[in-house]
């Protein structure tokens, strides 16, 4: 550990302090004499040398190697001082009396999409409606990893590494479905079109519908994207000769027109996706060496979003309430006001 990580003596955690952070509290505070203390170890780029020579761990009877250095003592007691400390700080507030804000990812809508929203919106107000939610999405062997929330928390700083650039890429298609609180998949596809998507659509699907009660698919809405193979002449006849008479389904050229470009409105883009994707790629350390470990780790996410029977409750109320806002917004994103 380096000289600003920590230091340890007796039972009290002492953590020398950035230099800026120094010059900013002591220009705060107007202590005028420290600060011509301290300059000698910033005057020149020997200081800092001699900033990194300092010792991590002193003895109670050592004194300190550099007692005019400031150095800020934390109230609990503590066996190991680690640099992975996070502060609680007061919210940001400039002279005008503003905080700051985060922006929210969302989907670019166009101009005529605001009033094809607001139609399907109305229509999912008008009554409760029964609705199959499915969706596809990739997974990749990279995935998602956020440097700045991944820790590893260890005594010593191990200097662990993520790669994020492979040589050799693989991915893997899944279909999921959500139907009430009942979550339906995974389905693994080779590949998406509009052929495998109707195999999957006459045989996995329709299996795992007849496992169901009755009760829960009475008045059924099948219900996908616009996306190319769900757009095949041969499913869509499919679906207009099959599946309830052609009456229930939710789609490009269906009877219920879906909205593009809104993927804040199903349950599957805006909760499952996201929520899986966070227990698969949340094993640091342990790489990804192939597509049936990829495939393992999708099966055991799924498992335990399954067992969240509490959370799925909500994203059955999170859906009525986003149309809600929607048709409030005359069509447009939700995704900002609805967390």
């Amino acid at each position: 550990m380096s000289s600003k990580a920590a230091y340890v003596r007796e039972s009290w955690s002492y953590r020398v302090a950035a230099p800026h952070r120094i010059l900013f509290n002591l220009f705060r505070k107007k202590r005028g004499g420290a600060f011509h203390t301290l300059l000698p170890y910033l005057s020149d780029g020997a200081g800092a040398r001699r900033l990194d020579r300092l010792s991590p761990t002193r003895s109670p009877a050592s004194p300190h190697p550099h007692p005019h250095y400031p150095v800020r003592r934390t109230r609990q007691p503590t066996a190991c001082a680690c640099s992975l400390v996070a502060t609680r700080r007061p919210p940001a507030r400039n002279r005008e009396g503003l905080h700051p804000y985060h922006f929210t990812r969302v989907q670019e809508l166009h101009p005529h999409d605001y009033a094809r929203r607001l139609t399907f919106c109305n229509w999912l107000r008008e009554e409760r409606r029964n609705i199959l939610w499915t969706d596809e999405s990739r997974f990749t062997r990279v995935g998602m990893f956020n440097i700045h929330n991944a820790h590893y928390w260890t005594e010593v700083n191990p200097r662990v590494v993520r790669p994020d650039h492979f040589q050799t890429r693989f991915s893997v298609n899944v279909w999921a479905g959500i139907l009430g609180n009942r979550i339906l998949g995974p389905v693994f596809l080779d590949r998406l079109n509009g052929d495998t998507y109707l195999r999957l659509l006459r045989t996995r699907v329709r299996r795992m519908l007849e496992g169901i009660p009755l009760e829960e698919i009475r008045g059924l809405h099948f219900q996908h994207d616009g996306a190319p193979p769900h757009f095949a002449n041969s499913l869509r006849a499919f679906l207009n000769g099959v599946w309830y008479g052609g009456e229930r389904w939710i789609g490009r050229g269906g009877p219920v027109p879906w909205p593009p470009r809104s993927p804040d409105l199903t349950p599957l883009d805006f909760f499952l996706w996201g929520r899986v994707k966070d227990l698969v790629y949340s094993q640091t350390g342990h790489d990804i060496r192939s597509a049936e470990e990829l495939k393992r780790r999708i099966r055991r996410a799924f498992r335990r979003v399954k067992s969240e029977t509490d959370t799925l409750n909500k994203v059955k109320r999170q859906v009525r309430k986003r149309a809600f806002v929607c048709v409030q917004r005359e069509g447009g994103l939700v995704q900002q006001f609805c967390r």
